[in-house]
């Protein structure tokens, strides 16, 4: 009788455990990060866009992806992915054997500060840990990657992973281009999620 209960228990925990493993797998594959839904990926180790790598992407390919594509100033391509506004920016001038050195992502409706479906932790969980992080002109808070800053329009004064973000913004390579050591100045090195202060 003793056995017949040892073995009864030891299935019930079994059970459990199996239960408990479904569930926290079901709810792993379930998830979608907010930034992968938007279309940000890793390409060629760094941040891309709907597949964009800038240093490698040319201006057709930018053209394809955006909907109501337009060139202005001979200078940046503008236009839209479901709900953001997609600007594509050079420093010189718009060629056929070159492509955009930066790519600005924003909510459509900036203007009226509508923020993005994504949040300081999501561009954590899949980019990793920034570099750096800035405040600055007493309402923008700026995560610094080397190819990348992940930036938030408000005058909040705690740095949490659950602030939305407001605009991204991608830049090339190129020239060994790189945010972490352009930016050395300003605020200081990635310590967490702590009171904005510490990045002042």
């Amino acid at each position: 009788m003793r056995l017949l209960y040892r073995s009864l228990i030891l299935l019930f925990m079994l059970i459990a455990a199996t239960s408990a493993t479904l569930l926290i797998s079901g709810r792993a594959q379930s998830y979608l990060n907010p930034l992968s839904a938007l279309g940000f990926r890793w390409c060629e180790n760094k941040p891309c866009f709907h597949g964009i790598v800038l240093g490698l992407a040319q201006w057709k390919e930018v053209e394809n992806v955006l909907s109501g594509a337009e060139y202005k100033d001979g200078r940046e391509l503008v236009g839209q992915v479901n709900n953001l506004a997609v600007r594509a920016l050079t420093g010189g001038r718009i060629s056929t054997s070159s492509g955009p050195d930066s790519l600005s992502i924003e909510q459509r409706d900036y203007v009226d500060q509508i923020e993005m479906n994504v949040q300081f932790g999501d561009v954590i969980l899949l980019y990793g840990a920034p570099c750096r992080a800035f405040y600055q002109l007493g309402s923008v808070i700026v995560l610094v990657y080397p190819t990348m800053l992940i930036q938030r329009d408000s005058p909040e004064r705690y740095l949490r992973p659950h602030l939305s973000v407001t605009q991204i913004l991608l830049v090339t390579d190129d020239f060994n281009f790189n945010y972490c050591e352009k930016l050395y100045r300003q605020g200081a090195t990635w310590a967490g999620f702590q009171p904005i202060q510490r990045y002042e």
